[in-house]
Order: structure tokens, then C-alpha cells, then sequence
């Protein structure tokens, strides 16, 4: 088994941008970031280009820091912490794994150049929902290559400079497109979200101009789903993290009966809940990053369980987090719901915790009868024990 305690560096890492959260990502300026049609606060998004966080997994020759998944979830755990830099799960995560699947490729490679420098945001269009094989867009090549059709909700699309784009090609087969934001024939609009601190936009191409960047693109769009629903548990962690330091610490000094609420059985039984609940997400996801690249025929099962033990994790504590706050937890003046809003659109995103019980119900079946016959073939479940 691998070792999966966070190294020296990784310590390291996360200290320094707790802190550069903490100084740049107040409540205030989140909260003016959810009421603005802007993703990313423009000095937060300095800083974090300064250390590096957009490039930290883009390869070193490109101008990154090469490094792998989990140095970067490292990252995304202090963004779910104060709700700040969703664009970091989209471009700094997803889109660069996709990026650097065509980097032989002169486009990708000056894309990865330009996050990697800071120079610009970019968002995947892929399904969010249960179906991973949902590919609405349609592509045709004739003096060019052209997109048809509409995909969303998607991620951090209004605020991305270039889309990476699933779509089908004429012999149906799935390939990977790079879109410009500019581009004639690409309609972008926000959408309303339980989330205020992250955006979404429906998007719809018309005779879109694109550029291939990988012609069978059927496998790497499996690989990012689970790719995606790893990294958005590692963020997810970090919510969940919060909402249980925010519970003990409320439970401490809020006082009834002159005594600390936190003294009372009740609370202190939900706190420990919270606790156990935060850890089991926490190994389960540091495992479902270390597979993502270093053990890929694991990761289906391995992002499943950590999707599901996140997302079902923070949904339970966001929501004892406002039971345990009382009155006040249910204010539009404490951040309580905003974790609560963050956790549970979380949800549904990347498949919901139900599809991936399933998944993982029907993997282990199929093992225990000495096949995979009963995996379903959309989540590609293969796994080594």
C-alpha cells in the first residue's frame, strides 16, 4: 500500500497558502466575489499565480512546478476552506490534465504555458450529472474544424479564456477540442446556482471554430471523470474541515446554563461524528489522488469512494454545522450557509454519491463472481487490490 501522509513539502505548501488564504479570502471578499460576475478575485488570483498554484501539475518544460495530483489537492483543500478559487479545480486541475494529454501537441503546450504563467483561466466542458458519456457537442471538419450544439451547466465558463470541449466527431467517435472565448459562434450565459461562490453558465456553440487537440478522445473523457470527482473531494475536504472547526469553536465559547455548549452529550456526539467523517474523507481521497497518477487502473473505484465519502461527508457536516450553531446558523450573516450551499450543489456534481455506490456495489460483485461482467462499461471500473 502507499504511503499516503502528506511529505515535508507537502506541509509546507499547505502552510503557505492557508495563509495566503487567510489574508486574501476573508468572508468579506468571498462574499463580494458571489455577489460580482467575476470567479476570482483579481489580487487573490496574483498571489496565487506568485506560488505557483494555477502551474503547480503542469510539466516543469512548460514553465510548471511538476508536480503530481496530490500536491495539488493540497491546494484545492485550502480553497474548499474558505469557499475562494473555485477556478483552481477547472484550470489548474482539470484542465490541465487535459492540456497535458495533448501536449505533443503546439496548442496544448502554449496553453499549458499561459496557465502555468498566469496568463489565463480555462474550464472543461464535461457532464456533470450521473451520465458520463453525455457528449451533446458535435464537431465536422470542413475547411476547419467547426462545434455544433450545447453542453452545460458548466464550470467557471464565464470567466474562462479558452474551453476544452468533448464532442463527437462525424465517424462518432469522442475528441478533444480547444475553443477560444472570443470565438464566432460561442454563447456563453450564467446560470442561477444554489452556490453563490462558484458559477456556472450554460454554453451553446454555433459553427464554432475549434482546434483538435486529441483525435480518440473516448478514454481520457472516462479518465476525467474521475479525475474531476477526485479533485472536487479533495476540495471538498477542505469544506468540510472548516465547518468542523467552525462547530468546535462555537461549541467552546458559546455558553447555556453557564456551562460550554461543547460539554453537552448531544454536541459533543455530532462533533466526533463530524471528526470521523472529515478523516474517512480525507484517507479516501489522498488515496483516490495518489492513484490518479500513479496506479490508473485503480482510480475508477478509488474516485468513486472519494467522491462519495466527501460529498456525503460535507453535506452531513455542513448541515450539523447550522444545528450546532443554533439561531445564528441560520442567518444570512453567518457563512454557515454558504459551506451548506457549497456542499451540498457538490452533490451532483461529477455523479452523485448514489451513481457511485452503484458503481462500486456492482464492481464488487462483479469480483466476488470472478469477472467484471457486472461493471457498468460508463464508469470503466477496473480495480487491483
Amino acid at each position: 500500500m502507499p504511503t499516503l501522509l502528506p511529505t515535508h513539502e507537502q506541509r509546507e505548501l499547505d502552510a503557505v497558502v492557508r495563509e495566503l488564504f487567510a489574508r486574501h479570502a476573508t468572508e468579506a471578499a468571498v462574499r463580494a466575489t458571489a455577489d460580482s460576475d467575476s470567479e476570482l478575485d483579481a489580487e487573490l488570483r496574483r498571489h496565487l499565480v506568485d506560488v505557483g498554484a494555477f502551474g503547480l501539475v503542469v510539466p516543469a518544460h512548460l514553465g510548471g512546478g511538476g508536480q503530481d495530483l496530490r500536491t495539488l489537492g493540497v491546494v484545492l483543500g485550502a480553497a474548499g476552506a474558505t469557499l475562494a478559487a473555485p477556478s483552481l479545480l477547472t484550470t489548474a486541475a482539470l484542465a490541465v490534465r487535459c492540456l497535458t494529454a495533448a501536449d505533443a501537441t503546439e496548442v496544448a503546450s502554449d496553453a499549458l504555458r499561459r496557465v502555468a504563467a498566469g496568463d489565463g483561466l480555462a474550464t472543461v466542458v464535461l457532464p456533470l450529472g450521473d451520465d458520463a458519456e453525455d457528449v451533446r457537442v458535435t464537431a465536422r471538419d470542413e475547411d476547419g474544424w467547426a462545434l455544433d450544439g450545447d453542453a452545460g451547466p458548466v464550470l467557471d465558463a464565464i470567466a474562462a479564456d479558452a474551453l476544452l470541449v468533448f464532442a463527437r466527431s462525424p465517424d462518432g467517435r469522442v475528441e478533444l477540442f480547444l475553443v477560444d472565448a472570443d470565438a464566432d459562434g460561442l454563447d456563453r450565459e450564467a446560470t442561477e446556482t444554489l452556490d453563490l461562490t462558484r458559477k456556472q453558465a450554460a454554453v451553446a456553440f454555433g459553427s464554432t471554430p475549434a482546434q483538435l487537440l486529441v483525435a480518440d478522445a473516448g478514454a481520457l473523457l472516462l479518465e476525467m471523470r474521475n479525475v474531476a470527482a477526485v479533485s472536487l473531494a479533495a476540495e471538498l475536504v477542505g469544506v468540510a474541515s472548516r465547518c468542523l472547526e467552525m462547530s468546535v469553536a462555537y461549541a467552546t465559547e458559546r455558553h447555556q446554563f453557564g456551562r460550554p455548549i461543547g460539554s453537552f452529550q448531544a454536541i459533543k456526539h455530532r462533533c466526533a461524528e463530524m471528526l470521523i467523517r472529515v478523516e474517512a474523507a480525507r484517507a479516501a481521497t489522498a488515496y483516490g489522488l495518489w492513484c490518479a497518477d500513479r496506479d490508473p487502473a485503480a482510480l475508477p473505484l478509488a474516485a468513486a469512494t472519494a467522491k462519495s465519502a466527501a460529498a456525503e461527508g460535507a453535506a452531513w457536516i455542513a448541515t450539523e454545522t447550522i444545528h450546532v450553531h443554533g439561531g445564528i446558523g441560520f442567518t444570512w450573516e453567518h457563512p454557515a450557509h454558504l459551506y451548506y450551499r457549497r456542499a451540498m450543489s457538490s452533490l451532483v456534481l461529477f455523479g452523485h454519491p448514489d451513481h457511485h455506490d452503484r458503481a462500486l456495489g456492482s464492481a464488487l460483485v462483479g469480483r466476488a463472481r470472478g469477472s467484471d461482467e457486472s461493471q457498468p462499461q460508463s464508469a470503466n471500473l477496473v480495480h487491483r487490490w
